[in-house]
């Protein structure tokens, strides 16, 4: 057992070392079932994953973290990682974003002619009585009005 699990079961209780425990093992098979149905998702869809696709992931991680092969190797290895195991690991990684891909491609966004006659279809939906809402009205006010002459224009813009 490698260190990293140890430190994460670490407990003074015996109890809680054995939930611990208990909840590790839970997520590692959660992870194991969900590896399989992505495989076999992708046996069924006919997904695969290349060893081109692969090469061009190291070489992604390499020029990302500016390193070459050899400091890959060693970076891995103290990871407790082999190449190969490394590879393995970009390969389900590929598959799986491969695999949401083509299933969110499955659910295609409607053309014009579905969005048409979704419109026609529902067109009571989006019919509306006609309306204004003024932000501005302008009276005419004579400029030699009296104040009295005002406030009755007022009243009468009021009422109505």
């Amino acid at each position: 057992m490698g260190r990293p699990f140890q430190e994460k079961i670490q407990a003074e209780d015996r109890l809680e070392r054995r939930e611990r425990i208990q909840e590790f093992f839970r997520k590692v098979l959660d992870r194991i079932i969900e590896e399989k149905l992505i495989e076999q998702e992708a046996k069924k869809t006919g997904i695969k994953v290349t060893s081109k696709e692969i090469e061009g992931a190291v070489e992604d991680v390499k020029q990302k973290n500016k390193i070459n092969q050899e400091e890959l190797e060693k970076a891995l290895a103290a990871e407790g990682l082999t190449l190969e195991a490394f590879k393995k690991d970009l390969e389900k990684r590929i598959l799986r974003s491969k695999l949401v891909g083509s299933a969110v491609k499955l659910e295609q966004k409607p053309g014009e002619k579905e969005l048409r006659e979704f419109f026609q279809n529902n067109l009571n939906h989006y019919r509306v009585n006609e309306s204004y809402r003024p932000a501005h009205i302008l009276f005419f006010i004579p400029q030699d009005a009296m104040p009295e002459q005002i406030r009755e224009f007022e009243g009468k813009v009021r009422r109505s």
